[in-house]
């Protein structure tokens, strides 16, 4: 997840237990000094601020922290941060800790530009949280392999007054009382970034979960993610479990097509000069799943395919040979008509015991590629394919190795 640049520093000076006082200036020049103060206060109704709460002030210059300060709230919420250097571009982040969500905002020395920054009483229960849209943009991996590239961004809103702290088994919700997205199967290469401060990135069934506290308000949530695939469909049915209000697909023009699905086809759009076509369904309930299924999908070559299907497990190691003199075969028999353009000229005795093999080896690749196009799309059951995929490997393997024993 995408964190803010404070919050290695921020995570360091709070694990110390805000035991440090006021960290002097760096030996970073400065043109003068200034004063940056403020007043905290507390967004859950009734509640207050704590007297003695912690405010740290961290100066960067770009992305690296050049100074740390560290006051503390006064009976009204105020505080004061006084001798804080001034210089080109410097910014300013005020950030407080307050029953486990860190709170930031960017502030501005001098007089008469208090700086503001609101906290709220946190709460475990999730059910002020709703996602307010979902939506999933497929576009074409690289051109060899046969894999999706998404983009997911999901806006969540938490219309309560707390914020949302997952407590795990604390309240009867167990490890489950948190932020929870679902992914394909197979998915590879997740990042997710968000406007969230803390918490981490955990895998949980077909999907991720992210710890990161909630607080009131809208916030957004982007995953990346490739999805490999075999044969031209994919089925994916993510489960929302606070329910959504808009799912929305985005399909480039290039990748396929939305079938089986109860999302509506919307008026196509352009996006970074691709075309997309857009689907969408609404008012999703809390627990129910979504079901997609994509065809038309784009297929690697025929030559990729078949690499593909030979370099799983030690299939490489028994196919290789043959596939080798099949291609010494082929520019053997290039070179040899270079040089004998008469037909009748030719003797092909010493050719006709490998020549007998090619297509043999050939069938039986192709026969594990069309298999495996079976299985991804339900045509064949698992208990099938596997005792099929198997009597085909050890047919490949004993033409391997008959090969190796005659060369």
């Amino acid at each position: 997840m995408k964190k803010s640049f404070l919050l290695p520093v921020l995570a360091l000076v709070l694990g110390l237990g805000l035991g440090v006082l006021v960290l002097g200036p760096s030996q970073a020049s400065a043109d003068s000094h200034d004063l940056i103060e403020g007043q905290v206060t507390n967004g859950t109704q009734g509640a207050s601020v704590p007297i003695d709460l912690g405010v740290i002030l961290i100066a960067f210059q770009g992305d690296v922290s050049i100074d740390q300060f560290i006051t503390f709230t006064d009976s009204e919420g105020g505080f004061r941060f006084g001798n804080v250097p001034l210089g080109p571009g410097l910014i300013y982040v005020v950030s407080v800790e307050h029953q486990g969500a860190i709170y930031q905002t960017e502030a501005s020395p001098g007089q008469g530009a208090p700086t503001g920054l609101e906290i709220y009483e946190s709460t475990s229960l999730d059910e002020a949280i709703v996602v307010l849209d979902d939506t999933i943009m497929l576009t074409r991996g690289e051109d060899e392999f046969a894999e999706l590239l998404v983009r997911q961004v999901v806006r969540v809103r938490n219309d309560g007054q707390r914020t949302f702290v997952p407590a795990f088994g604390e309240d009867g919700q167990g490890v489950m009382s948190f932020l929870r997205f679902s992914l394909p199967i197979g998915y590879q290469d997740l990042t997710v970034r968000s406007d969230l401060l803390g918490g981490q990135i955990i895998p949980i069934d077909r999907g991720v979960g992210i710890t990161a506290p909630l607080p009131p308000g809208i916030h957004a949530l982007v995953l990346a993610y490739t999805v490999p695939y075999e044969g031209t469909t994919l089925v994916f049915e993510p489960l929302y479990p606070f329910g959504a209000e808009l799912v929305r697909v985005l399909i480039r023009e290039d990748v396929g097509r939305l079938i089986g699905s109860d999302l509506v086809e919307k008026a196509p759009i352009s996006v970074s000069g691709n075309d997309f076509k857009v689907y969408e369904i609404s008012d999703i309930a809390a627990e129910d799943r979504v079901t997609l299924g994509f065809a038309d999908l784009p297929q690697a070559s025929w030559a990729q395919r078949m690499w593909n299907a030979i370099n799983n497990e030690w299939e490489l190691i028994m196919v290789i040979p043959g596939v080798t003199a099949i291609l010494l075969l082929v520019l053997l028999a290039y070179a040899w008509r270079l040089r004998h353009r008469r037909p009748q000229a030719v003797d092909p005795s010493t050719l006709t015991k490998n020549i007998q093999r090619q297509p043999a080896q050939l069938r039986l690749v192709e026969a594990i590629a069309r298999l495996d196009e079976e299985m991804s799309q339900g045509e064949v059951s698992e208990e099938e394919y596997e005792a099929q995929r198997l009597d085909l490997k050890q047919a490949l393997m004993r033409l391997a190795l008959r090969d190796a024993r005659s060369v």
